[in-house]
This record gives structure tokens, C-alpha cells and sequence, in this order.
């Protein structure tokens, strides 16, 4: 199809030269990979760690704990706020689809 046409959930993007078919339900999530990146945060700063480097820091290990800690757990909220607006907006689209009036009114609400 065209560019930006949309068939079967699939939606064909052109940059430039280059064209994709995107899965519309994954464009519309989170995926943002943060527990691989908290991953290579703590990986990161492994070396300034270590008790006999001459780069140590002390109290790091308990610094990036709870850092990591706080960023999983905001991950997790966005997540679960995303998952509510993903299901809403369905919703949503739904009841336009519909030529149901109540349904209209009750995805709303």
C-alpha cells in the first residue's frame, strides 16, 4: 500500500529510502528496556566498587542499590500507567467504532 496506510493492525512507514511495516499494537507501548539498562548501570559503575581499586568510592554499592531500586519501581508505574491508557484508548476506539450510542457514552465513562 501507501505509505502511512494502514491494513490488518500493520502500518507501513517510509524513512527515506527505507521502508518498514510496524506493528501499530507495539507502537502504541512502553518498551523501553529499563531493567537491561539498570543492568549495565550497575555494570558501569562495578569498577568504582571494588574495595582495593584506587577509583573506589565508598557507600556506591548502597548509592546504586537504592538507585536502581527507585528506577525499577517508576518503571513499573509507567508501565502499569501505560497498560491502563493502551486499554482506555481501546476502549475508546471501541465504542466510536460501534454505532451504539450507550457503548459510545460507556467507553467514555
Amino acid at each position: 500500500g501507501s505509505p502511512g496506510q494502514q491494513v490488518d493492525g500493520q502500518m507501513e512507514v517510509q524513512f527515506g529510502n527505507v521502508s518498514t511495516d510496524l506493528d501499530l499494537e507495539q507502537m502504541g507501548r512502553f518498551t523501553y528496556p529499563i531493567p537491561l539498562k539498570l543492568r549495565d548501570l550497575q555494570a558501569m559503575v562495578r569498577p568504582f566498587m571494588e574495595a582495593g581499586s584506587v577509583h573506589h568510592v565508598a557507600g556506591l554499592d548502597a548509592m546504586t542499590s537504592e538507585l536502581v531500586r527507585a528506577l525499577l519501581r517508576l518503571f513499573l508505574i509507567v508501565r502499569a500507567w501505560d497498560d491502563c491508557l493502551v486499554s482506555r484508548i481501546g476502549r475508546v476506539a471501541e465504542g466510536e467504532v460501534s454505532n451504539n450510542a450507550a457503548a459510545r457514552t460507556d467507553a467514555l465513562l
